[in-house]
C-alpha cells in the first residue's frame, strides 16, 4: 500500500494542496541532494520556515566526523 505523504505525516496538519505518494517524494528527494552539487536541500514548512534539511550521506558523515574532531580537540583541552 502507498501512503501519500499526508498519511505518512499522520493526518491533514498544515498539508500542501497537491499530494504525492510517499515513494515519489522519496525519489525526488534522492535527485534533489544528488543534482544540489554536494549541498544540502531545506524544506520549508507552509510559514516558509526551514523545517528539515536533507543531505547526501557523504555530507552527513563528513559533517558527524568534523563534530567528533571538535568534541575530541575539546576535551583535550579541558
Amino acid at each position: 500500500m502507498i501512503h501519500t505523504t499526508v498519511e505518512a505525516l499522520g493526518g491533514a496538519q498544515a498539508v500542501p494542496s497537491e499530494l504525492i505518494p510517499a515513494r515519489e517524494l522519496h525519489q525526488h528527494l534522492i535527485n534533489q541532494v544528488a543534482t544540489s552539487g554536494g549541498g544540502n536541500v531545506v524544506l520549508a514548512d507552509t510559514a516558509g520556515k526551514p523545517a528539515a534539511i536533507v543531505m547526501s550521506i557523504q555530507r552527513y558523515e563528513k559533517l558527524v566526523d568534523e563534530l567528533n574532531t571538535l568534541r575530541r580537540n575539546n576535551s583535550d583541552n579541558t
